[in-house]
């Protein structure tokens, strides 16, 4: 058995906890809108048409919010958007 010091994981608490808040501010509205494709399952091509971008761009932009948010895939990214309100019938904070 292991055991952190309070301090420590107080901080290791702190860095997992990703609220709606504090990502949806971070995040411009085109991510936003970006995000909440992808958290749909929308495949690249699905997502390219509505964000007016060619297929090779909008891969790029999920790369790019994939970093941003942190996650490691698709799933990841999903699963934080259901957790930040992103598909509710109105979102948190927005």
């Amino acid at each position: 058995m292991r055991v952190l010091r309070a301090e420590l994981l107080d901080a290791l608490l702190v860095a997992a906890d990703r609220t709606a808040d504090g990502l949806l501010d971070r995040l411009g509205e085109r991510d936003i809108e970006l995000w909440t494709l992808l958290a749909r399952g929308l495949e690249t091509a699905d997502i390219a048409r509505p964000m007016l971008v060619s297929e090779r761009t909008a891969k790029r932009m999920i790369a790019s919010l994939l970093h941003k948010l942190g996650a490691a895939n698709r799933i990841e990214a999903a699963a934080l958007a259901g957790r930040c309100g992103l598909l509710d019938e109105h979102p948190a904070g927005r």
